[in-house]
């Protein structure tokens, strides 16, 4: 979920000129406009995760974005005859929660990617990392 936010987030520009905008592109979009594929982790909840892209990962407020509160996500199951489990929509609510702490600071241009692909260390990284140790 968090990789999903960080991919969904327009990072911003550093200050510029005052008339200057910055690409107002989300990383998704910059990714998919290259013609690449965006990296995402596997999850054994994939079912819950696509019905919180259903709902929506969070909810537009007077204040500013919020975590989905259990009154949206019933009106949403409510809306798509879905009968939710007590688990699930605490799922819902916790992914949401995840989802809008890391969209809030994705924005920074800076911010690494919650999720990446490690390789494994070659034979010589791994022989010079020991050599050190000794």
């Amino acid at each position: 979920m968090r990789q999903l936010a960080w991919l969904h987030a327009v990072p911003k520009a550093p200050s510029q000129a005052v008339n200057r905008k910055g690409d107002e592109r989300s990383r998704l979009k910059r990714i998919l406009d290259e013609k690449q594929e965006p990296r995402l982790p596997g999850t054994a909840f994939s079912c819950v995760v696509e019905m919180l892209l259903e709902v929506g990962p969070a909810m537009d407020t007077p204040m500013g974005r919020a975590t989905l509160s259990f009154s949206e996500i019933d009106a949403w199951a409510r809306r798509t005859a879905r009968s939710l489990q007590p688990w699930e929509a605490q799922f819902l609510k916790r992914l949401s929660s995840e989802y809008l702490a890391q969209f809030s600071i994705s924005s920074d241009p800076n911010c690494p990617p919650p999720w990446r692909v490690l390789s494994a260390p070659s034979k010589d990284e791994l022989d010079r990392k020991i050599d050190a140790l000794l």
